[in-house]
């Protein structure tokens, strides 16, 4: 599948999540049950990039949560993930990662989603 495929694909998504109700109540109700349940370990990641082909000079796009990522039996800070997928990729490599805080006090534009 092209790459512009993958990204128009993905969009479109978004727009029918963003701005149909009744999908993003459904798609809300299923990550919360899920949410708790699912915790990844960082080796089993990384193995499983490795095996999919991400190495040195690869271009990865990171779109997850941080949340549930576990090394041990501790959480994983974003940086330490980060840290991570760069050393993975090494300096010829590119690391994509959108990020969307969320503040309760502050929501900004992310105020209604």
């Amino acid at each position: 599948m092209s790459d512009a495929l993958v990204v128009t694909a993905e969009l479109a998504a978004r727009q029918i999540y963003w701005r149909i109700p009744l999908v993003e109540k459904t798609v809300r109700r299923i990550l919360a049950r899920r949410r708790n349940a699912l915790s990844y370990d960082r080796d089993a990641i990384f193995a499983h990039l490795q095996k999919i082909g991400v190495q040195r000079g690869s271009l990865v796009m990171l779109h997850s949560s941080i949340q549930g990522i576990t090394s041990g039996n501790y959480l994983l800070t974003a940086q330490q993930v980060l840290s991570d997928l760069l050393e993975l990729v090494g300096p010829d490599g590119t690391v994509v990662m959108p990020t969307h805080p969320y503040y309760p006090a502050d929501p900004g534009f992310m105020h209604d989603k």
